[in-house]
């Protein structure tokens, strides 16, 4: 093999000659190193009735990364569906998980469980500062639910 070009310069490796450009191949391309490390959702449960929606958001650690594109999956998605941009809309009484996950690193994702009660029940939405808790029949009515806030029962609904 050939140690020097025709210029004298030393060549390392296979050389690139150029080939590329008459068969729509982009050549030699150095991989973005830098991947997301994290995905972050701002909500990790959510507590919905039927037809409500509620926006999910998403950040990338570390925060300079030029590629901080997120993909939404649900595992059911009769219960949820969630759109390109985060935002979850209820269709059926269920549980159910969303994921977010970097595009840039699939390693890098974020899970939301998601409680879906019927309308006409007595359900209750949290606020970010409480939580609901049913007695495991997941019914949504007044004698399974309870209201917490920092730990300490606030209301029983019966």
């Amino acid at each position: 093999m050939q140690k020097e070009d025709i210029f004298g310069n030393a060549i390392v490796g296979l050389p690139d000659i150029g080939a590329h450009e008459f068969n729509n191949d982009p050549g030699p391309v150095e991989e973005d190193t830098e991947k997301a490390e994290k995905v972050i959702l701002d909500k990790t449960e959510l507590y919905m009735t039927v037809e409500d929606s509620v926006q999910l958001k998403a950040s990338v650690q570390p925060e300079d990364i030029i590629d901080d594109s997120i993909a939404w999956s649900v595992q059911d998605p009769d219960v949820v569906s969630v759109s390109a941009a985060g935002k979850v809309t209820a269709r059926m009484k269920g549980e159910t998980v969303i994921t977010a996950v970097s595009l840039s690193n699939p390693e890098a994702k974020a899970e939301c469980i998601v409680h879906v009660y019927e309308k006409d029940s007595a359900s209750v939405i949290a606020d970010k500062d409480a939580r609901v808790r049913d007695d495991g029949t997941h019914s949504g009515t007044e004698e399974s639910m309870t209201v917490k806030l920092d730990g300490a029962v606030i209301s029983e609904m019966c």
